[in-house]
């Protein structure tokens, strides 16, 4: 997470790494507020899964910072996967 005063306002991942890091070939002194994904998206802690992956899927992102006042986790793309496949896999017994 990328702090600017006491406001989260963005997210480094390891997509950003890769991507705009390695590709670029950047030196490692780079600034960090010119690689990572700003600014921070977020959901809160009591919309629902398909929210939360409707604004993944619009965003074009992989994971999704969830706040109530505070940061309360980060929802990824993954744990959107093994939630449907949970729910298809107790639908199927």
């Amino acid at each position: 997470m990328v702090k600017k005063d006491s406001t989260h306002i963005g997210i480094i991942t390891g997509r950003d790494f890769a991507i705009k890091i390695m590709a670029n070939k950047y030196p490692s002194d780079t600034p960090i507020d010119k690689v990572a994904s700003i600014p921070l998206q977020t959901i809160g802690p009591n919309e629902s899964i398909l929210d939360a992956a409707n604004q993944m899927s619009l965003k074009k992102i992989r994971k999704i910072v969830v706040e109530n006042n505070k940061v309360v986790g980060i929802m990824t793309s993954t744990d959107l996967t093994n939630q449907y496949l949970g729910l298809k896999i107790k639908s199927i017994k």
